[in-house]
């Protein structure tokens, strides 16, 4: 017989949970972090998730997530710093090119997230439309609409 997953809200996922934060966060193989921000990134990002759920490669695209992010922060700065709008040697205003770059970045970034389904919440994403209103709910719905309240009476 399957070993059945624990739910999200049950006491032995909240103190699996509270032990993760106590545990050391696994780095791949390979990997050297540029600085300290660089490193307290790639933590936030393996801290998504429970951490015996992450494989290897997993971990190296959360380590090109951090450096992406770590990026789109000091372009952002740098942006801010120049401006959006910004002079051409000839004189002429145009947009701030920073602004594709940090595009760019963020758009490989976003791509890495849904690969790793970490914008998917705690909850099963068969689970997650479950909230939606039955048929029954939606021709009830459609009957106060059109008037017909009679339709909804208790035959």
């Amino acid at each position: 017989m399957a070993r059945q997953k624990s739910q999200s809200n049950s006491t032995a996922a909240a103190i699996a949970r509270s032990q993760d934060l106590k545990a050391e966060i696994p780095v791949a193989e390979g990997i050297t972090f540029r600085d300290a921000e660089e490193k307290l990134i790639y933590d936030q990002f393996v801290r998504s998730r429970q951490l015996d759920n992450w494989r290897e490669f997993d971990l190296l695209l959360l380590y090109k997530a951090a450096r992406l992010e770590r990026d789109v922060r000091s372009q952002q700065q740098a942006l801010e710093e120049m401006g959006l709008i910004v002079e051409n040697k000839r004189g002429t205003q145009i947009p701030n090119p920073l602004i594709n770059i940090i595009d760019g970045y963020e758009r490989r970034l976003l791509a890495i997230i849904r690969t790793l389904s970490l914008g998917v919440s705690a909850d099963k994403a068969g689970d997650l439309n479950k909230s939606g209103t039955t048929k029954q709910e939606a021709d009830d719905l459609k009957k106060i609409k059109t008037g017909k309240v009679v339709n909804l009476l208790a035959q």
